[in-house]
């Protein structure tokens, strides 16, 4: 057997000579597979196949038969690094990584191959997968085998960590970190891996369990890791496992070096023991720790503060708010201690004399604090200092004022005004305090008010008057009427002052024209004080409201005898009745006191046409009572200047009314002046067998003289003379009579 593979050898080797010779390469190449089915031995097996890859690869230019003759050379001998090598260096180049898939695994569980040979082979696979194959999965699985294989390969756990580093990889990435801390030597690299996994297990699985084992492994590793203790604090408080978070922070705080974070962490404590343990005196012994730290620490020394105000320790109280008393260093921190001081003495101890000395120290600090003034003033009042009340009051107004704020200012000093009045008795201090109220704010209307009343109650009646004069410029409607009623009544009836009492009155007409209370008032007024006119024109400006023509006529007569018989103003009385007469055209009670009254006040041409419609009005009756009409008119035409017109109206008066005195009288007058003297001497004749009085508009004195003046017109003088020594017998006070007698005789 042995000759015959010797023979097939040697023949193999002379047709290789003879390819060779001829260039022919490819049948070189292919004498290689019945050699190494010839070779005795997997090295020469070994040796062959890399023969053939060298003359695929260098002579032929096929450079994927090369790998497959390396492959198939790897398989024979997986140990062999130099075949390792080529076959790394032909799979880029022939684009055949792929060839190599599978060729690890095959081998990987000879017998003949070491532990460290298999661990090496799936660790070079685990990168063929990984960088040139984008084989994740087959990279892991060769990673996994490499790590069974050798649970400290370094390079396997840190390859197959970032390998796992993708989404949705999380619970795996965490294992893979745990187990490398587990077998990793180096305490830092350790503590990283479970830093890690509890980082990853929280953040992306909100798997808190996993992550607090992680760290709590860190922990066992090195006790005083301060960044783990602080993420497996967070984490137990978050679980609500305040008990381990209390130890835990024991331990944080012996590590932790730096003082302010020291304390940050012993305030925390204070506050689990206090608020989730309900271990108030662990708070207590907490927070007492951060003071022996820092003495000056607000925040420690406030809490403690809520800590025995709940537990109503108030001794200890006192004795904290004294220390930051003591130990505050600017103006803030010692106002915010007195305060608190203040309230708990007084509330606690019953002692509001150290209450008000608390905050007699703020406001020495800060006189405009307002929290200090207002518990400064309650405590006054509770203690009945008023004195002490008004002094801060006043100051407090002061203030208010200094800053312009007009509503604290205003309250502040209604408060004053209250205490003077009410627990003081002082009326002129309230006084004069409203007065500054209305000094800042003239329509006050409560500081009014509280003016009135003062005043009054102080019999200061002028005052009270100006008072409500100031009270109307800050009302309106019927508030402000009834006020100035009020003050027209008592200017009226307590001031006697007229002048003010019609103003108020005019005032309250002016703001509701409408009232008939304050109309009355006013005319009652006008009337009692004999002012016709104005009581004329308020009557005047009544009548177009009046409801009826009959309504209406009774007022204008009214107004027309106001004008006629109070004041003696015909003119305004007869304009005032014409209208009346619009209405009543017909109605001889108006045309005849009209008529007079155009007489009157000489608008006898107005008179004449309305004596003309009484007499028409008679139908042709001849009565004395017409004859009066007859005489009315002969006076007006007389006063127009239309004597012969006038003549014949006093003659149809005479005709009417022979014995009428006052016709007697006008008919005599006016036919003495028309120079017929005849008629008048039989006239006044007839007038002195009349009896003549005061009413009569002539004396028999003045009868005398006409009938003298006539008898000397018609050249009878001693007549003359006898008729003027009768009328100077009848009245010695005819100075006329006199003066023409003195003439006649000479």
């Amino acid at each position: 057997m042995s000759s015959e593979r010797s023979l097939a050898s040697e023949i193999l080797e002379i047709l290789e000579r003879v390819y060779r010779d001829r260039g022919a390469m490819d049948r070189v190449a292919a004498l290689f597979d019945k050699r190494i089915e010839l070779a005795e031995s997997d090295s020469e097996k070994v040796r062959l196949l890399q023969e053939a890859a060298s003359l695929w690869e260098h002579d032929l230019g096929q450079p994927a038969r090369a790998l497959q003759s390396l492959r198939d050379a790897f398989e024979v001998d997986p140990r062999d690094e130099a075949v390792l090598g080529d076959i790394e260096r032909l799979a880029p180049l022939t684009g055949s990584w792929e060839v190599l898939r599978g060729l690890v695994e095959a081998i990987a569980d000879r017998s003949e191959l070491t532990r460290a040979t298999r661990r090496d082979l799936h660790l070079r696979a685990a990168h063929w997968y990984r960088d040139h194959m984008q084989d994740a999965a087959s990279a892991e699985a060769r990673y996994r085998s490499v790590i069974e294989l050798d649970a400290e390969a370094e390079d396997a756990h840190n390859e197959l960590i970032e390998l796992l580093r993708v989404p949705g990889r999380e619970r795996d990435l965490v294992a893979a970190l745990r187990a490398h801390a587990a077998v990793e030597s180096d305490e830092f690299t350790k503590k990283e891996r479970y830093r890690e996994a509890a980082r990853v297990a929280e953040a992306s699985l909100n798997d808190e369990k996993l992550a607090v084992d992680a760290l709590e492994k860190l922990l066992e590793i090195d006790g005083g890791d301060a960044e783990a203790l602080d993420a497996l604090i967070r984490l137990r408080e978050s679980a609500g496992e305040f008990e381990d978070v209390v130890s835990l922070l024991e331990r944080r705080i012996e590590v932790e070096s730096s003082p302010d974070a020291r304390l940050g962490l012993r305030r925390r404590m204070a506050t689990v023991r206090g608020s989730k343990l309900n271990d108030v005196k662990g708070a207590v012994r907490a927070l007492n720790e951060v003071l022996d730290e820092s003495p000056t620490d607000a925040e420690a020394m406030a809490s403690l503060e809520a800590i025995y105000e709940k537990e109503g320790d108030h001794e200890e109280l006192v004795k904290i708010l004294q220390k930051r008393l003591d130990l505050a260093e600017i103006p803030s921190q010692r106002i915010s201690a007195r305060l608190r001081l203040a309230r708990l003495v007084e509330e606690r101890f019953d002692n509001r004399s150290d209450a008000i000395e608390h905050l007699r120290e703020v406001l020495a600090e800060e006189p405009t604090h307002t929290g200090a003034q207002d518990e400064l003033e309650r405590l006054f009042i509770a203690e009945a200092r008023f004195d002490d009340l008004v002094e801060l009051l006043s100051q407090r107004a002061s203030d208010a004022a200094g800053r312009n704020d007009l509503a604290d200012e205003l309250a502040i000093l209604f408060r004053l005004a209250e205490l003077n009045e009410a627990k003081l008795n002082n009326k002129s201090g309230a006084i004069g305090v409203y007065e500054r109220i209305v000094g800042r704010e003239p329509h006050n209307r409560t500081a009014l008010s509280a003016l009135i009343r003062l005043y009054r109650e102080q019999d200061d009646l002028v005052s009270v008057a100006s008072t409500m004069e100031r009270m109307l410029g800050a009302q309106r409607g019927a508030e402000a009427v009834a006020t100035a009623l009020s003050l027209a009544e008592l200017a009226a009836n307590e001031l006697h002052d007229d002048a003010r009492a019609e103003d108020a009155m005019r005032l309250a007409l002016e703001i509701d024209p409408e009232s008939s209370e304050t109309r009355d008032r006013l005319k009652a007024h006008y009337e009692s004080r004999s002012k016709f006119r104005e009581l004329a024109e308020m009557l005047s400006t009544e009548i177009e409201a009046a409801g009826n023509p009959a309504d209406k006529v009774s007022r204008y007569r009214r107004v027309a005898a106001l004008y006629s018989e109070k004041l003696g103003d015909p003119n305004s009385a007869a304009t005032t009745l014409e209208k009346a007469a619009q209405l009543a055209p017909d109605d001889r009670e108006i045309l005849l006191p009209l008529a007079d009254l155009y007489i009157a006040a000489a608008r006898q041409t107005d008179a004449v046409p309305v004596l003309e419609r009484i007499i028409a009005s008679f139908g042709g009756k001849r009565t004395k009572e017409v004859g009066q009409f007859h005489h009315r008119l002969a006076q007006a035409l007389e006063g127009a200047g239309e004597r012969e017109r006038a003549l014949a109206q006093y003659d149809a008066a005479f005709k009417l009314d022979l014995t009428n005195v006052a016709i007697l009288r006008d008919l005599g007058k006016i036919t003495h002046a028309m120079g017929d003297y005849d008629r008048a001497q039989k006239t006044f004749r007839a007038l002195l067998l009349q009896k003549l009085d005061a009413s009569s508009g002539i004396s028999k004195s003045e009868v005398y003289f006409y009938l003298g003046d006539i008898s000397h017109k018609q050249n009878d003088t001693p007549k003359a003379i006898n008729m003027l020594e009768r009328a100077i017998a009848e009245d010695k006070t005819n100075t006329r009579a006199a003066e023409f007698l003195r003439v006649l005789k000479g």
